[in-house]
């Protein structure tokens, strides 16, 4: 998977739609890790719509069966919000 910068950096709706659209197409560990890291960079995670781009990436490790970093990602969000604990 390739991760395009200039498709990340628009404005707010579609980054939203982007990122939650890169972590669903993630189907290994590997890609998962790398868009994660793109969000990070970015600062998605700290922006008002955190709590939902959190809550879908705790998913999709989970799913990977990546529960360590589910959790992890859990107890270290910069928000803590309702929406990811659910």
């Amino acid at each position: 998977m390739v991760i395009s910068a200039s498709k990340m950096r628009v404005e707010s709706r579609e980054s939203l739609n982007n990122c939650l659209a890169l972590i669903k197409a993630c189907n290994n560990a590997k890609d998962l890790c790398r868009v994660h890291a793109e969000i990070l960079r970015f600062g998605f995670l700290y922006g008002n719509k955190g709590p939902i781009i959190a809550t879908t990436l705790i998913s999709v490790y989970a799913k990977c069966c990546l529960f360590s970093k589910a959790r992890e990602l859990l107890e270290n969000l910069p928000m803590q919000d309702v929406i990811p604990w659910n």
